[in-house]
């Protein structure tokens, strides 16, 4: 299918429409990324075909630049729904802005590990899957994310400090979240350490 032309979704705008089921990064987050991060925009493509004029896909971006008029970046996806082409493929200069962003991963280098925090990363070339095994200093988790850098699943690992007795699982600000005490071992053990 060749491409007539395409357009970005404003996140913000659908977010506003559907705010319990299209969730968005909070503000702060969408204004403040950085070189290596990794923004997630709504794509609405015009085909030239009859049968089919529009698809809309999900995709990552990788960023370059963070600019007082907005970001610079290349697309980090192959479009499921097309075929190559010369208007929209791996690599596309894309210019976005906060109000873009549904969705953001960082890069390694943004997680700046201490005494009290790890964070490691194991990916295989072959699938493009990978494993993020994190520990924020408050809980850790290990999370599985497709090629497409989406998470596919998450476990929780084990909580620092004291164990909460209830969580309230609905309140999104509180990610991630630790486990409440009831289901929470009381053996003692080392937290995750670089090797």
């Amino acid at each position: 299918m060749d491409v007539y032309r395409w357009a970005l979704d404003d996140g913000v705008e659908r977010h506003r429409e559907s705010p319990n089921s299209f969730e968005i990064p909070d503000i702060h987050i969408r204004k403040h990324l950085q070189s290596g991060d990794y923004a997630q925009l709504v794509f609405r493509i015009t085909l030239a075909t009859i049968d089919k004029p529009e698809i809309v896909e999900r995709m990552w971006v990788l960023v370059h630049e963070n600019t007082p008029l907005g970001y610079f970046g290349t697309l980090n996806n192959i479009p499921y729904s097309l075929k190559k082409n010369d208007k929209l493929w791996l690599g596309t200069s894309i210019v976005f802005e906060p109000r873009h962003i549904i969705n953001v991963e960082y890069t390694d280098n943004d997680f700046q590990e201490t005494d009290e925090t790890f964070f490691h990363q194991l990916h295989d070339e072959r699938t493009g899957y990978s494993i993020i095994i994190e520990d924020d200093g408050k809980v850790a988790y290990a999370y599985l994310y497709d090629a497409e850098k989406r998470i596919v699943s998450d476990v929780w690992l084990y909580n620092r400090g004291e164990n909460p007795a209830t969580i309230d699982w609905s309140d999104r600000s509180k990610l991630p979240f630790q486990n409440p005490a009831g289901y929470v071992s009381e053996i003692i053990f080392k937290p995750l350490r670089p090797c």
